[in-house]
């Protein structure tokens, strides 16, 4: 094979390679932001001191914290697979249907990019709302 075949051997072995890099760090990304949503409650409760049996009063800041963290965990987790669908993509596995998706497949750093933002956004949110509640 032509050593600038998109389908030799060992291009595929490191795209895979590099994809289960990806992958791994999507899923420490996912990982964190669900750590994020516990740490984000245990806060109020042991650091600004809000009894545990009251009811916590998120403001604005916190709930869009929440919403980037979650969307940092859905979005990692769709990362995921449409990492494994591009390596299906690039092995030439045939699709049985074409639909939607397809772009995504092509391109699943759309949704890396997504998480990146929702986590960072979401831990700068937090920061914020610590320090808006802080004694």
């Amino acid at each position: 094979m032509d050593g600038k075949d998109r389908r030799s051997p060992d291009l595929f072995d490191r795209e895979c390679a590099v994809m289960d890099r990806f992958i791994a760090n999507a899923k420490s990304y996912i990982q964190i932001s669900s750590g994020g949503l516990l740490l984000s409650i245990t806060f109020l409760h042991e650091i600004v001191g809000v009894p545990k049996d009251e009811r916590v009063m998120p403001g604005p800041v916190l709930i869009g914290a929440w919403i980037c963290f979650l969307l940092a965990i859905l979005a990692g987790a769709t990362y995921e697979y449409f990492a494994v669908k591009f390596l299906e993509w690039k092995a030439g596995v045939p699709r049985s249907h074409r639909n939607i998706d397809e772009w995504l497949i092509q391109h699943p750093w759309l949704m890396y990019g997504v998480m990146l933002g929702g986590f960072y956004l979401g831990t700068f949110l937090f920061t914020v709302a610590a320090i808006q509640r802080f004694p």
